[in-house]
């Protein structure tokens, strides 16, 4: 490209990548009207053509569209305003509205996600180069990317500027099925001026039915190969909670890994075994690996303080009960192996008034842990 083609471009000149794509705008509100920089979703379940005709005008037996046949275009000529059931069939920004000024039945431009730096509508306080922009449940907007009503993150701000009231911004259209950001000096950022709720910038949500085998929505392996030494923290995936200074200290408890097993009340457990974490370590069959000097455990808590006197109470575990429904006790082991332990021999020594006595479950039968109060001991 010569200078003299650059120098022609105007201020406003759009990005030379960014895609443009004619679609009809068909919203379930026919009042609705769009503006430019708006977000549409795809109509991604209507059997039917451009102009919702859900027979073929064209077969003289006025046939009518079929799944599977792929004989209609609705679902990718025709928009809509994004709703919880469109979001992961987002289609783009409006670019350009056509005869009817973004009424229903519209002739429409929009800019489709590719990457390129486009306007849009925003109804948030936007930092350039790091807020996360999502297209929201019920709005034309896009806006943070707060749990509670269902959204997609389709793009990064480019400018900064104030858009709590909608208006225009630059931003990097990037679709549902982008977002990753490897850069911890300048991170993405979400959540200015949300004072409620809870955000959440990658969400997925599947529901596994009727498989007989393991069920599992995410796997992630890290293999470890050819080098002798890897720093401390290496492992498949790794969570960091970073609280930043100390205006910002959180109201309320905080983790850096938040794991939830949810029981419906519909649903009915067997005799298995259910938790939240499952933390293992097993061997590959036949594969002769060498631990002698390691230090091996499924499990392991690590604490780094330098500042501990500060803490209200600093511990390796913490167990706090929720609910009406008590533990039963500390932990649960399978078997007596399990936590190699062995039959006493002899007494025990005697217990004083103030003691604890801590239960657990080896094997279908209640022992006791001791705690000797702290006179003397």
């Amino acid at each position: 490209m010569s200078h003299g083609q650059i120098s022609m471009w105007s201020p406003a000149t759009v990005d030379t990548v960014a895609e443009v794509k004619r679609v009809v705008f068909r919203p379930a509100t026919a009042s609705d009207v769009l503006k430019v920089g708006d977000s549409v979703c795809y109509n991604w379940d209507l059997a039917a053509d451009y102009d919702e005709r859900t027979t073929n005008p064209v077969n003289s037996g006025g046939t009518t569209y079929a799944e599977g046949a792929q004989t209609y275009n609705a679902r990718f000529l025709i928009v809509e305003k994004p709703d919880s059931e469109n979001l992961q069939n987002y289609a783009g920004v409006v670019k350009a509205l056509g005869s009817k000024t973004g009424a229903d039945g519209d002739v429409i431009e929009i800019y489709i996600p590719n990457g390129a730096v486009v306007p849009v509508m925003a109804g948030i306080y936007c930092y350039k180069g790091v807020t996360v922009l999502a297209a929201q449940d019920g709005s034309y907007s896009l806006e943070n990317p707060v749990y509670g009503s269902a959204f997609a993150c389709v793009a990064i701000a480019m400018e900064t500027v104030d858009r709590t009231t909608d208006g225009l911004v630059w931003a990097r259209l990037l679709g549902p099925n982008y977002f990753s950001n490897g850069n911890y000096d300048i991170p993405l950022r979400t959540g200015d001026g949300v004072a409620t709720g809870t955000a959440r910038v990658f969400e997925r949500d599947i529901s596994f039915r009727g498989l007989a085998s393991q069920v599992q929505a995410t796997v992630f392996r890290t293999r470890l190969k050819g080098a002798t030494s890897y720093a401390d923290n290496g492992g498949v995936l790794a969570c960091e909670l970073y609280v930043e200074g100390a205006d910002d200290a959180p109201a309320g408890n905080i983790w850096a890994t938040h794991t939830n097993l949810l029981l419906d009340p519909g649903c009915t457990l067997g005799a298995i075994l259910a938790g939240a974490i499952k933390c293992a370590v097993t061997e590959v069959a036949g594969s002769g690996s060498t631990k002698t000097s390691a230090y091996v455990a499924p499990l392991q808590c690590l604490t780094a303080m330098d500042d501990e006197h500060a803490c209200t109470y600093l511990s390796q575990i913490q167990f706090i009960a929720m609910g009406t429904d008590k533990p039963d006790g500390l932990f649960y082991a399978q078997t007596a192996d399990a936590i190699a332990s062995y039959v006493s021999t002899g007494d025990a020594p005697a217990l004083n008034t103030g003691d604890l006595m801590i239960p657990i479950n080896v094997a279908g039968t209640t022992y006791y842990l001791v705690g000797l109060a702290d006179t003397g001991v």
